[in-house]
């Protein structure tokens, strides 16, 4: 059945997010009832409501081990990057989560960055894992995010040498880039700079280790 029909629910799921994000809308029971339902389903892991209902449950409820579950449904290979990237989002960037079963997802996307089915959750497990990174203090994330970056680098060279343009990998590097300084910037009460070209990028790529940990040894 098309995931434009509601399938006997009062409204879509990306209407309530719309309500829960800008007007400060309060699930219903039976709104909660209809968002567990639907994640708890096997095929809402191929539906694209589903990314509008990660935010919706993540957005108005606590991280029980019951929605944890839910919403982790939606971080293996199969599911679509899109709606793993909102995912992601919820587990790491909203609700904080850090156990160590569940980072395991934010280093599989770092180590994956160079994946065009995965840009979506690789930009957005870049950003968690900044802040996981510093709020936890995680060298292990410094590395794995430092180790990103290199893979990005030396990509950007080759598509440089073969195609002689900015392509897909420039594009990536670009936006890994401006996240590392934008997190930064924002955890540092730093000026936020704006960017869109590959020198600027690249100037901060030559500086990142002011924007990691520093190694322990």
């Amino acid at each position: 059945m098309s995931s434009g029909i509601l399938e006997g629910r009062d409204v879509a799921f990306s209407d309530l997010f719309h309500k829960i994000k800008h007007k400060n809308h309060k699930l219903t029971t039976k709104e909660r009832e209809q968002v567990v339902a639907f994640l708890a389903k096997p095929g809402s892991v191929f539906d694209p409501e589903a990314h509008a209902a990660i935010y919706v449950l993540c957005l108005s409820s606590e991280p029980t081990a019951g929605n944890v579950a839910l919403v982790e449904r939606f971080l293996p290979d199969e599911v679509n990057d899109y709606t793993r990237a909102a995912a992601i989002t919820c587990m790491f960037t909203i609700w904080d989560i850090f156990e160590e079963r569940h980072v395991f997802y934010l280093k599989d996307a770092l180590e994956r960055v160079l994946d065009e089915q995965r840009h979506d959750s690789s930009r957005t497990a870049l950003n968690a894992a900044l802040h996981m990174m510093h709020d936890h203090t995680r060298y292990d994330l410094s590395v794995a995010i430092d180790r990103a970056l290199d893979a990005l680098f030396d990509a950007v060279k080759l598509e440089d040498i073969v195609e002689n343009k900015e392509g897909v990998a420039a594009n990536m590097f670009s936006s890994a880039c401006w996240t590392l300084r934008h997190v930064w910037a924002r955890r540092t009460e730093q000026r936020l700079t704006y960017f869109d070209t590959l020198a600027e990028a690249l100037e901060v790529y030559r500086n990142k280790e002011a924007y990691l940990l520093r190694p322990l040894h």
